[in-house]
């Protein structure tokens, strides 16, 4: 098996925040394997698990923080699948 998430665009936006740190505003867009079932995205302290929804794998994830953004696949089980994905 190849790579579960086909990643096509990730893209950020600059947003004007109360803190003094320069954040983000990030969306990934791609299409998952059909073994994959939800994916667990990270940002910094962030954390969230989204459920693949569409027929044909197709997602958006958005987040806004500062610094990379870590996807992981997992499958119905729970368990991952394949690597880790950094998003600078």
């Amino acid at each position: 098996m190849g790579d579960p998430l086909l990643l096509l665009l990730s893209c950020g936006q600059s947003v004007d925040t109360a803190t003094a740190e320069n954040q983000m505003l990030q969306a990934v867009v791609g299409f998952a394997d059909p073994s994959v079932e939800s994916i667990r995205l990270v940002h910094g302290d962030f954390r969230r698990q989204i459920e693949i929804r569409s027929q044909v794998g197709a997602f958006v994830v958005t987040s806004v923080g500062v610094g990379p953004i870590e996807l992981q696949a997992f499958n119905s089980t729970e368990r991952k699948v394949g690597p880790a994905r950094q998003i600078l």
